[in-house]
């Protein structure tokens, strides 16, 4: 399989390290997309807001802020990778998301794409010795190491804010536009773009 061709780290689903790829192999094909994630969706209008926030710097992300820093969640390995100020992270929220908009722009692969896709494609940037999920300690101290990592969430976090000096307003939009999917039919509530009515010969 075409797998096979990356790391094993990008293997793990759970950890979604294979986000990065995603979002670039999209970017080598669209000048501008949307990314959702696996499964949401977007239940109400409101994607605008998000397209018009992006044009500033070419990326903005739906979701939401955490009560804990990336510093807290971030295997300090990473930080040997990508360059941060340890300092302004313990102090900036953590941030998840749920949706993206990314514009293919010089810019954008410059100061973004490159360090993400180049951590990711790097076991020991992506996922270094020692990287768990759970948390040992108390995230509530934005100064202590909890003992977990986040992957290509870390990292996002980590070159995002490097690149907007630690200022979510710059790139981050709460998401209110996009809910987990329940499996309930939603073809009810789909809308139709195309409402030409029928042509008398069709049956």
């Amino acid at each position: 399989m075409w797998i096979q061709m990356w790391p094993e780290s990008l293997y793990n689903i759970r950890h979604r390290v294979w986000r990065p790829l995603v979002l670039q192999f999209a970017m080598a094909k669209f000048g501008h997309y949307v990314y959702v994630e696996p499964g949401r969706f977007v239940f109400k209008q409101g994607i605008r807001d998000y397209i018009q926030a992006s044009r500033k710097h070419g990326v903005v992300f739906g979701g939401k802020q955490l009560k804990h820093s990336s510093f807290v969640v971030t295997n300090p390995h990473m930080y040997t990778f990508l360059r941060t100020n340890e300092r302004k992270l313990q102090v900036t929220p953590h941030f998840d998301f749920s949706l993206a908009v990314i514009h293919n722009t010089r810019r954008v692969k410059h100061e973004f794409m490159r360090f993400l896709v180049s951590c990711a494609l790097e076991e020991y940037c992506i996922s270094p010795p020692g990287s768990k999920p759970t948390c040992d300690l108390n995230m509530g101290n934005n100064k202590k190491y909890a003992r977990c990592h986040r992957y290509d969430e870390s990292a996002i976090n980590l070159i995002i804010n490097g690149w907007h000096d630690y200022q979510p307003r710059q790139y981050l939009i709460r998401d209110t536009i996009t809910r987990h999917f329940d499996g309930k039919d939603m073809t009810a509530m789909l809308k139709v773009c195309n409402t030409t009515a029928p042509r008398k010969d069709e049956v």
